[in-house]
């Protein structure tokens, strides 16, 4: 009796640790900022890392940095002094992409503390393991988001836990949320990017060891389909996504084609199922006008290419306006040091990444910034043993330029994640090693 009253309680225990597991990787990847927390939760998840370190250097533990997270650091702080440069020409000091490369390495300590209570209290960390975590919270903020679509009023009175001057940006919006998704620190472009990782995570997860979700194919495909559908209600950008993880796929499976055609048969009729019964949803909760305003958002793109053969949207005849290149040399040689306005607008008034990049730091800068992704993602790639999955970094590098053409965009927080799972992955593995060769 008392057997069963202890594997009970251990059970109890383990579901707390992994629910609390989700809820760091949660805020660690969707930051919010409540009016009742003194720091937006990625600070605190910085703190709980910084405090974490120092209680090892307290205790004598052994401490030291990894070669390859050093490289990373010295990239981030070159890219941070190169931005300190192009400011020193600016009408103001716009310090908007200095702290941008600073919170890389803040995120070192931030994912340094969720991979330590991973593998103390939860699971053993690999990589697999870590992926399918990833996917878990990407479901759970999906689920959210379309609770919020479907009920409106409840993400209005969630926004108001949240401090006034960040979320203003996001309740000048809230009418958006009639036909798209709007979730918990993760919005408009922003939920384009997070939901895009996810699905590149997913294409490649038949190629990772240990990934649970894989080994249940209807949590898989059940998976992809949720994200994919979230994806798309997020923005219209996230089609890129779905052209680039068809290119991937394609490529992985090259030698096998035919088998590959009979499959995507398979999987496109499963989809499909799964799409049916996700519109249901659609069809009882939202009245017929709400659901064609919707329908007519999502597939603007090939509504307006049946209609007059044309492959644009409102949204690409504005970015298309935007392409304004700068007139000066000083500007394409070092840019003007300005991301945004004195007001809090965009710069310009253009919102497009790679331009906004040019304004800022200029060609060179554009130029490092594209060396510094190539370093990060090579880096995370030698922690990926099969080639499939090592392609996975490659696609999310053209991944980060594709979306950068629209917005400015970074996944560096996941990168600095898997990164630093990596290497505590190989450190286990080195010292389990260590300790049977000395047996």
């Amino acid at each position: 009796m008392n057997d069963k009253v202890a594997v009970a309680e251990s059970k109890n225990h383990s579901n707390i640790y992994m629910i609390f597991c989700l809820l760091l990787l949660f805020f660690y990847l969707y930051p919010v900022y409540f009016k009742f927390f003194p720091l937006p939760t990625d600070r605190i998840l910085q703190a709980f890392g910084l405090g974490l370190i120092g209680l090892k250097l307290f205790f004598f533990q052994k401490f030291s940095i990894n070669r390859k997270l050093f490289i990373i650091l010295c990239t981030s702080a070159f890219m941070a002094f190169l931005s300190f440069l192009s400011i020193q020409q600016a009408k103001y000091a716009d310090s908007y992409l200095i702290k941008w490369f600073f919170n890389i390495v803040l995120n070192c300590l931030s994912a340094y503390f969720i991979i330590w209570y991973i593998d103390s209290k939860v699971v053993r960390v690999t990589i697999g393991r870590l992926l399918d975590f990833v996917i878990y919270v990407g479901l759970i903020q999906a689920c959210i988001s379309f609770y919020f679509f479907f009920n409106p009023s409840q993400y209005s009175l969630f926004t108001s836990l949240l401090k006034a001057d960040v979320v203003e940006g996001v309740t000048n919006r809230l009418g958006l949320l009639q036909i798209r998704l709007m979730g918990i620190g993760n919005t408009f472009f922003g939920a384009v990017i997070t939901y895009s990782v996810d699905l590149l995570i997913l294409s490649t997860l038949p190629y990772i060891t240990g990934s649970r979700i894989y080994k249940n194919k209807w949590m898989y495909w059940s998976s992809i389909t949720i994200i994919a559908i979230a994806g798309i209600l997020s923005g219209r950008t996230f089609f890129i996504t779905i052209f680039i993880t068809i290119i991937l796929v394609i490529y992985n499976e090259r030698r096998r084609l035919i088998e590959l055609t009979r499959s995507s048969a398979k999987v496109i009729f499963i989809i499909s199922i799964l799409g049916m019964f996700l519109v249901i949803p659609f069809q009882s909760l939202l009245d017929i006008n709400r659901l064609e305003r919707v329908w007519d958002f999502a597939f603007e793109l090939f509504i307006n290419y049946s209609d007059s053969g044309s492959l644009d949207t409102n949204s690409s005849q504005k970015m298309a306006d935007m392409i304004r290149l700068p007139s000066k040399l000083s500007t394409w040689l070092v840019g003007d040091g300005m991301i945004l306005e004195m007001d809090g607008s965009y710069y310009k008034h253009i919102d497009l990444g790679f331009i906004r990049l040019l304004y800022y730091f200029g060609i060179f800068g554009i130029f490092a910034f594209l060396v510094a992704q190539i370093i990060y993602f090579k880096i995370l790639s030698s922690f990926f043993r099969k080639k499939e999955a090592k392609m996975f970094c490659l696609f999310l590098f053209f991944l980060v330029v594709m979306l950068n053409m629209k917005g400015l965009a970074n996944i560096d927080n996941y990168v600095i994640l898997f990164i630093i799972a990596g290497i505590w992955e190989r450190n286990k593995e080195r010292n389990i090693a260590t300790q049977s060769l000395s047996k």
